[in-house]
């Protein structure tokens, strides 16, 4: 098999599998929850999210080259015109640092728009990831329960502990101690050269 032709092969399955209409609902969904987010967002957020993704284009980039590039030629007699703006460009200066405190802003404005987004993004994982745990605990059990009625038993300690619910609460307590405790780790001197820093 060809690569040119496992690369159509494995584009038909991705077609077929886009075509079920469990992962088409799904994608439904998604698209739902994207399209309410940009809903929510206020003239501001929208005019922030345009001014920060144009300031990360290339577009950018390249009328600011032009911009600056212009501004000292015609600053230092090179096209002939009179200089407003005498090296050491003072007047150029101030509008960038200017241009500067603008952007930042609304890159700011922009990125804290998008950590909403991660959050609710986060809290909907957690949440799934809840619920399927649940139901394959479930799964778990049902599965017990068939082995038990057909006479297989098996001791498992592994099983077992699968069959116990799982606390969210005390995870994230855990989660956080280990957190800790390598911030502390980090923090402590590795060899006797860092004590004497």
């Amino acid at each position: 098999m060809s690569a040119e032709s496992g690369r159509l092969a494995g584009h038909g399955r991705r077609a077929r599998a886009m075509e079920s209409p469990r992962i088409a609902r799904s994608v439904r969904q998604i698209a739902r929850l994207e399209d309410r987010a940009r809903v929510e967002m206020g003239p501001a957020d929208h005019v922030a999210n345009g001014i920060a993704a144009f300031s990360g284009s290339m577009l950018f980039v390249g009328l600011h080259v032009a911009w600056y590039a212009t501004w000292i030629l015609v600053n230092t007699g090179k096209l002939g015109v009179a200089a407003f703006d005498p090296y050491p460009f003072t007047f150029l200066l101030m509008t960038t640092n200017l241009e500067a405190i603008f952007l930042a802003t609304f890159v700011l404005m922009s990125q804290n728009r998008q950590a909403v987004q991660s959050d609710r993004r986060a809290r909907i994982d957690l949440e799934m990831s809840t619920i399927a745990e649940q139901e394959v605990t479930k799964l778990i059990e049902m599965v017990r329960d068939i082995h038990e009625r057909l006479g297989m038993q098996r001791e498992d300690p592994d099983l077992a502990a699968m069959q116990e619910p799982t606390y969210i609460e005390e995870l994230g307590e855990q989660v956080d101690e280990l957190a800790r405790r390598a911030g502390q780790e980090d923090a402590e001197p590795d060899s006797a050269i860092d004590t004497e820093a």
